[in-house]
């Protein structure tokens, strides 16, 4: 088996408001045949220390199947420090369908500023690596 070029999918994301939930925002796309084998968050501006908001980043398998409800406020996750989507496991994830990643943000209490967040993941074609 040769080499296989790991290709990296990023996207920004940052809810429509800092006060309001927004479900299964539409980050990129995941062709059939393709295993995501790794990924992460990084916040690039965090919420309220005082706030409790959380982000999941999930497929048409659920709203958390990458990576479950994490709250991004400073006091939890420090800014441009990245947060492993742990769910994918060691083998990560092969997608037998195309697909959708999504980011369902949940606003909590005490929220004012709106997050933003930097999505990567890392692809493979094929269901070998």
């Amino acid at each position: 088996m040769g080499e296989m070029p790991i290709r990296l999918k990023r996207k920004t994301y940052s809810p429509p408001a800092a006060n309001a939930d927004d479900s299964a925002a539409k980050l990129m796309q995941v062709k059939k045949g393709e295993r995501v084998l790794l990924g992460s968050i990084v916040p690039m501006v965090s919420e309220d220390v005082g706030a409790t908001g959380t982000i999941s980043i999930g497929d048409a398998g659920g709203a958390a199947t990458l990576l479950a409800a994490t709250t991004v406020t400073q006091a939890a996750n420090a800014v441009n420090v990245p947060i492993d989507m742990a769910a994918l496991g060691a083998h990560g994830k092969l997608y037998t369908a195309d697909d959708t990643i999504t980011a369902t943000w949940t606003h909590g209490t005490n929220a004012t500023a709106i997050p933003v967040i930097h999505v990567e993941i890392g692809v493979v074609r094929g269901e070998q690596f």
